[in-house]
């Protein structure tokens, strides 16, 4: 191929160093505040289903996107193996360490309506109490509240729309999943 001095032509071949590879990631804004270089990353690759790969974050932009309302990132992963190529996609999962004081609920525990977003917990006399809070992230099954409930609060999951503050609940024994989870309850 003819080369000229200060020509504009197409690069002849590029050269990539794959020992070590860099991802980038558009992180959502709901999830920026939570990235700080060194926290952990796993990632999935299509040609590689099931397989997960460890990767660290580098670099956080540090700047919001008015396109993809996401900040960008960089994940370092060892590549010793020669597994990953330049421009391929994969599925990152990061491990955002979550703020102990926050309670994570599942999404069905939510009660929306006219008085705004109310979670419904039971009382020392298992008496129905509406409690609004203020909601963090969504994670789709489940949602953080930042404020208006206390981890040791009871919280009521799936209430039907037919409970109503100071309505007396009957708490179900606990079972193997149950011990897990929130109570389940049913209005008396």
């Amino acid at each position: 191929m003819l080369i000229n001095s200060g020509g504009s032509g197409l690069p002849l071949f590029e050269v990539s160093d794959l020992h070590r590879v860099r991802i980038y990631v558009q992180v959502p804004q709901s999830f920026s505040a939570g990235l700080v270089p060194g926290i952990k990353a796993t990632f999935e690759m299509p040609q590689y289903p099931g397989v997960q790969f460890d990767a660290t974050l580098s670099h956080i932009a540090k700047s919001i996107s008015a396109s993809s309302h996401g900040m960008q990132v960089e994940l370092q992963a060892d590549n010793a193996a020669g597994k990953f190529f330049g421009g391929s996609y994969c599925n990152v999962h990061f491990e955002i360490p979550s703020d102990a004081n926050l309670v994570k609920l599942p999404s069905t525990a939510l009660v929306t309506g006219n008085q705004g977003t109310q979670v419904a917990v039971l009382d020392g006399n298992n008496k129905v109490v509406l409690k609004n809070v203020q909601l963090g992230r969504d994670l789709g099954d489940s949602v953080e509240i930042a404020a208006g409930l206390s981890p040791s609060d009871r919280v009521i999951n799936s209430p039907p729309e037919t409970l109503a503050a100071g309505d007396t609940v009957r708490v179900a024994a606990a079972g193997p999943q149950a011990a897990a989870s929130s109570p389940t309850t049913s209005p008396q």
